[in-house]
């Protein structure tokens, strides 16, 4: 067993309390696969790695010499690939599962790939 594996068997194998009752992370999504629920990916806006961002950028513009017309100037190339970036927002994924009364859950990394390899 490698250490990724070691990880992901740890992560399933804690006991948590649901509303079906206590049971280990594995246990329950094995019920909630017989119970016919769905998973989905799910990409989210991150609001906090945009603001470290903006906050980078408004620094690097006060520390940038007068060249900011100058696009050959490293400075500046490093400047607008970074705005760049930031223009195109910066988002994580998350992974989710709806149960049957439409709510849904957030869930780990971990838990999305075990589900996925749930035999039913």
């Amino acid at each position: 067993m490698n250490i990724k594996e070691a990880r992901a068997k740890a992560c399933l194998d804690k006991v948590f309390s649901y509303s079906e009752g206590v049971m280990s992370r594995r246990d329950w999504l094995d019920l909630q696969k017989r119970k016919s629920c769905r998973i989905e990916q799910v990409n989210k806006r991150n609001s906090a790695a945009e603001e470290k961002e903006r906050k980078i950028l408004e620094k690097m513009f006060f520390d940038i010499p007068i060249n900011m017309g100058n696009s050959n100037n490293p400075d500046t190339k490093k400047y607008l690939e970074r705005k760049a970036k930031l223009d195109q927002g910066f988002f994580e994924a998350t992974y989710r599962i709806y149960t049957s009364n439409r709510t849904f859950l957030e869930i780990t990394k971990t838990e999305y790939d075990y589900f996925l390899g749930i035999k039913q």
